[in-house]
Order: C-alpha cells, then sequence, then structure tokens
C-alpha cells in the first residue's frame, strides 16, 4: 500500500471502534482518514457537514448496495461531530489521473460513462441523490469505477448545474460534467458546448448533450442515460426527440407473465419472461460457418463490406459471418429492430471492468492445399475451428474424416453448413438438404419448405435452423429439421427480419425486429412465441449471432459504421469493433476474443483473426482474388 500521511495531534485514534490509521486525503469535508475495522479490513472514515443529526441520515445509505457505488458501512457521532464509515477503494480519483495522464479517450471514456451512469441509477432507484457528484468523487480503482461520497454533502454541493434546487437531474447534469472533464481535462463551463462536446465520440456525444440541457426537465433520467450509453440508442441522434423514462419507452411483452432469471455473474438486464427457462440464456452456443451469399455488396460506412442474402429485399445489407462453435452461416443485415420489452427498473452489472484483454493464438503449424480452389489454410492443433467443408460457383467439397484432405462432395448445394462437433455437413440445394455423415459415408436428403435457407446446426450437432421468407422475400418464419426423425417443422412468425440464430441452449431463435425506429433482436421459443427482446442492441449479424461459448452477441452498432459484442446473458456491450482495414468482409466470430476478417487488400486476399482493437493479426487461410466469388461459402467445424 501506498504511504499515507500519519495522523495529526488533533485527530482521535478510533471512531466507533474503528482504528485510525492515518490521513488518506483532506476534501471539502475535511480530512478523510483510512482506517480498519475488527476484521483487519482496511474502511475510510470522515467527519460529516450538518451536526451530530447528519448520522442519521447517512445511515440509511448502508441499505445501498449497486453496481459501481463504494459502499456506506456505518455512521455514528464523536465528540458532537457526525462521522461515516465507508468502503475503502484504493486507486487515483479522476481528478488526480485525468491531472497525471491527460484526457480519456474510447473505450476506457465510454467504460467510465457507463460506471458512473449505472451508479446513478442505483441511487435514484434508492431514493437518494448523489449531489456531489465530481472528478474528485469517482475513483479508479483496482476493479473498476468506484462513485464515493453521495449523500454525504449537506447541503448538497453546487455542480455548475442552472437549477438552484437539487435533485436527480442535477446529478445528471453533474455526470455529463464530469465526462466532459475526463475527455478534455478541463472544467471550463465553456467547454460544455462547443468545442468541448467535439472531444467525445459520436456515440457519447448526444447522451452527454442532453445531460447538460438547461431546462431539468429536458434531461434524461439516469435510467435513460444509462440504456441510450449501453447500445448508443439511435434516438440520442435525434435533437427533436424528448427524453423518456425507461417505463414510458419500454413496457412488457404480452408474452411475459413473470420476473426474468438472471443468467451468469452479477444482477441483469431486467426482461420479461415466460415461465420456465427464457430462450437463449443457458449453455454455450450453437454450430455455425461463414460464408457469402450470390450478389454484390457495397461497403459498410465503417469499411467493412457485406454481401446480400438470396431473398433480401432491393438495398439489405448481408454479413457474412461465422457462428458461435463453428459451422457455416451466413447473415443477413437488416435494418431491423425489436420492440421494446424491459421491466419498468433498471439493474445492471458494473461495466468498468471487461476481459482481461484477448487470448494469445497459435501460430500455424500446417498448410493445407484446398481442392479445386486456390484455398490455402495454415492450421494449429489448437485451433479453436478449422474449415470442414466449402463451396463455390463450380462445385461442393468435403474433407476427409479418414485422412487430412478435401474431396469432392458428390451433391449440388447453394449452401453448407457443418455441425459443431465436425461429423456432419448438410448441403442445401432448393427446397433438398442432404446430411452427410463425414465418418460413416451415410446419407440422407429431406425435403423443406419452399424459400428455406441460411441453414445453421444447433449445438447438440441434431437439428438445423432454416429462415423461411414469404411473399416479397420478408421473413415469415423458420424451419427445425431434426436429423433424428428425419421431419422439417415449420413455424410462422411475423415483423422480424432473418436470418434466424439458435438460442446457445438451442431453445429458441432470434432475428432482428424493427418497430418505431428501433433496432434490436427478438427472441422467440420453438414454438414461435415471443420470449423477449433487447431493443438497444441494434440488427443481428445473423445466424452466427453468438460467439463460439455463447457467452456474446455480435450486432452491427445502432449507431452504425461499427460492430458491437453484447454480452447474452446482461445485455451489456462489453466491445466495439471499428474496422481499419479498406475494404475488409467481416465473416464472423473466429473465438469469443477475435473475429475473422477476409482482407481483400493483400495478394493473394487473407482471413486473418484479429482481436476488437486489431492488436492481434493471426493468418488463417489465403485465397486468390480469381476465387474470392460472391458464391463462396466456408463450412467451420470446432472440432
Amino acid at each position: 500500500m501506498t504511504e499515507i500521511p500519519p495522523l495529526q495531534r488533533s485527530d482521535p485514534a478510533d471512531l466507533g471502534g474503528f482504528v485510525l490509521l492515518g490521513r488518506l486525503r483532506h476534501d471539502d469535508r475535511g480530512p478523510v482518514f483510512l482506517a480498519r475495522d475488527a476484521g483487519g479490513r482496511h474502511v475510510e472514515v470522515a467527519w460529516l457537514p450538518g451536526g451530530p443529526g447528519a448520522a442519521d441520515r447517512v445511515t440509511a445509505l448502508t441499505e445501498l448496495d449497486a453496481p459501481s457505488l463504494a459502499r456506506v458501512l456505518a455512521a455514528g457521532v464523536a465528540g458532537g461531530r457526525a462521522y461515516a464509515v465507508t468502503e475503502h477503494v484504493p486507486g487515483r480519483s479522476l481528478a488526480d489521473a485525468v491531472a497525471a495522464d491527460g484526457p480519456m479517450t474510447g473505450t476506457a471514456l465510454h467504460r467510465l460513462a457507463i460506471a458512473t451512469a449505472s451508479a446513478l441509477v442505483g441511487l435514484h432507484q434508492g431514493g437518494v441523490t448523489h449531489g456531489d457528484l465530481r472528478p474528485g468523487t469517482v475513483v479508479l480503482g483496482p476493479d473498476g469505477v468506484r462513485v464515493t461520497g453521495y449523500g454525504l454533502a449537506f447541503p448538497p454541493a453546487p455542480t455548475g448545474a442552472p437549477e438552484q434546487v437539487m435533485g436527480p437531474a442535477d446529478d445528471v447534469f453533474a455526470w455529463a460534467a464530469t465526462i466532459l472533464y475526463a475527455a478534455t481535462g478541463s472544467a471550463d463551463r465553456g467547454l460544455r458546448h462547443e468545442p468541448g462536446l467535439a472531444a467525445l465520440e459520436e456515440h457519447l456525444r448526444p447522451a452527454v448533450a442532453a445531460a447538460l440541457a438547461e431546462d431539468p426537465a429536458a434531461r434524461p433520467d439516469s435510467g435513460d442515460l444509462l440504456l441510450r450509453l449501453i447500445g448508443h440508442s439511435t434516438r440520442t441522434l435525434i435533437p427533436d426527440t424528448a427524453p423518456h423514462s425507461p417505463t414510458d419507452e419500454f413496457r412488457a411483452s404480452p408474452e411475459a407473465d413473470g420476473p426474468a432469471s438472471p443468467a451468469g455473474d452479477g444482477p441483469a438486464v431486467p426482461r420479461p419472461a415466460s415461465e420456465g427457462h427464457t430462450p437463449g440464456m443457458a449453455a454455450p452456443s450453437q454450430a455455425g460457418a461463414a460464408g457469402r451469399t450470390p450478389g454484390g455488396g457495397a461497403a459498410a460506412s465503417g469499411g467493412v463490406a457485406w454481401r446480400g442474402w438470396p431473398g433480401l429485399a432491393a438495398g439489405a445489407l448481408a454479413v457474412a459471418v461465422v457462428s458461435a462453435g463453428a459451422g457455416h452461416l451466413i447473415a443477413d443485415r437488416v435494418g431491423a429492430a425489436s420492440r421494446p420489452v424491459p421491466s419498468p427498473t433498471l439493474s445492471l452489472p458494473d461495466l468498468s471492468v471487461t476481459a482481461a484483454g484477448p487470448r494469445a493464438l497459435p501460430s500455424p503449424q500446417a498448410t493445407m492445399r484446398a481442392a479445386g480452389i486456390a484455398l490455402s489454410l495454415y492450421e494449429h492443433p489448437g485451433d479453436p475451428q478449422r474449415v470442414v467443408a466449402y463451396r463455390n460457383e463450380r462445385g461442393t467439397w468435403l474433407r476427409a474424416a479418414q485422412w487430412d484432405g478435401f474431396i469432392e462432395a458428390g451433391v449440388a448445394a447453394d449452401d453448407v453448413a457443418a455441425s459443431p462437433d465436425g461429423t456432419r455437413v448438410a448441403f442445401q440445394a432448393g427446397r433438398d438438404v442432404t446430411v452427410a455423415d463425414r465418418r460413416s459415408g451415410e446419407r440422407f436428403t429431406v425435403r423443406v419448405p419452399e424459400r428455406a435457407a441460411s441453414p445453421v446446426w444447433d449445438r447438440a450437432s441434431s437439428r438445423l435452423l432454416l429462415t423461411v421468407s414469404g411473399p416479397k422475400r420478408r421473413t415469415a418464419g423458420f424451419a427445425v429439421l431434426d436429423t433424428a426423425t428425419r421431419q422439417a417443422r415449420t413455424v410462422p412468425t411475423e415483423g422480424d427480419t432473418g436470418p434466424y440464430a439458435w438460442t446457445p441452449g438451442g431453445d429458441g431463435v432470434v432475428a432482428s425486429h424493427d418497430s418505431g425506429g428501433h433496432t434490436g433482436l427478438r427472441f422467440r421459443d420453438l414454438n414461435g412465441r415471443e420470449a423477449r427482446t433487447m431493443p438497444w442492441t441494434g440488427p443481428s449479424v445473423g445466424r452466427a449471432l453468438f460467439s463460439p461459448s455463447g457467452r456474446l452477441m455480435l450486432t452491427d452498432c445502432p449507431s452504425g459504421g461499427s460492430h458491437c459484442a453484447w454480452d447474452a446473458a446482461t445485455g451489456v456491450r462489453v466491445a466495439t469493433y471499428v474496422n481499419t482495414i479498406k475494404g475488409a468482409e467481416m465473416w464472423g466470430w473466429y473465438d469469443d476474443d477475435h473475429l475473422m476478417i477476409l482482407d481483400p487488400g493483400r495478394t493473394p486476399h487473407e482471413f486473418v483473426a484479429l482481436d476488437f482493437r486489431e492488436g492481434t493479426r493471426r493468418l488463417l487461410a489465403t485465397l486468390e482474388a480469381a476465387d474470392d466469388t460472391p458464391g463462396l461459402r466456408l463450412a467451420r467445424a470446432a472440432r
């Protein structure tokens, strides 16, 4: 621990059974002491303004336990002065960190914004106003951002907000001023307009600008603010859209008849759920693959090209992506949005901490030349997936299980999909789906509904999901092909934009959904009933929505120009990929830390695995430009 100044002669040796060890700092209320409780844990003790009665007011704060808050542990009176005991958060204040290191940018700034906003949500839901949110009461601790000093300022400290009466709206104003300070390193009030706002990235700027509104009633409440930050909601880009509270904008779905059960660690974004298990919140992911579909595609605003999916309306974009554990997939990208449906209150996890960083990928140890196509594969035995089948306009090829090489599959196919365990490959040609067992050589064919396409395996490698289109090529439902019974069952739906993806548990499906100008995801059970929606995510990338573990989902960010990774259990955005490779194509997940990108700027063209910051580049395959055709599909399996 960093050495701290000793106690002064006028300081007590202990307060309420807490042994004082030294002076941590001195703030507007006076000295803040580092102390030790009876269990030997470090805590902080500070004198309170407002006389002895302040202890009763602060005691009520001990009931609060919300993300990103440093907890108030106790309060008392000594020598006629009230004091508070709070959780000790080692680290620097935001003010000290910016003064020493300069302004914050990028992911660090966005995490700070979300963590501090989530702290305000916890306070305001508990009926507490912070009253003193500023760079000095935000601590950058080893386990993330923590907000301190809430409810301790009496009367509340002025924050620069135009109004005189302090309340939650003032906290929101103070939040915006704090984020501006972090981004600019200056507390100059003139920066609250231009050029200060220009220092913020586009997904932060509208939220901060709204929080700085002169009229407190025009500011978003903390819950709405947090929703904007999580999904950079498209409505935050519309200046004349009045702020709404989460309870006005997000209403329970008619299918929801009970509270949601959080999955994963920490509190989850509330969602309506039917009785029992909510589809998609269980086990790791389903199979998938990577490929493209016939038709050309223009580069998206972020520079990643998408190729069209057969059956999409004119102007729709398509995404060729790899699925969660392996296998094959084409993801369509249509401006789709989901009907908002969380519960009236928000309970969100602390977003200040994400994964420590991408895991290292092993270097290739072997090179395999594919048959019938100028494709070279660079592989390592520890790779999370490998190509087991592929097709283009000239034919279809299958990786032999008995020896490591490719042979002609002997079946025509418009699309191919590999099961996650790598034992089966599905070849779809029109209404016929042929399933081939790579080990035994056994094959059988099942007739699927007309206009069914985009096959993808479930994680158990036993069922295929296909998206069914109707008149004008609009998504009309989905079909499930059971390889045990060799039967296909069709489920009609309305209002979704396919292709559909399996949920990680295999008990439901997910597609994009457009309603009221919002873009997000709709989850359905296997009977087609809506289970829940995530209206803030932006459109699904398609059949390969989930990462190999099933922990993450990949969408086109609501603000456009980039791709967002979301925690599947909480709906929280955990990473953003902004492409910097000219003309690149997104081919989906490689593993939970990396995406597969086709770089056409190299000769030959290169398939590479990149982490979200493009810090890791692992060569996966090369492809001659002549074979980089719209009909190319690569079906990949995890094992």
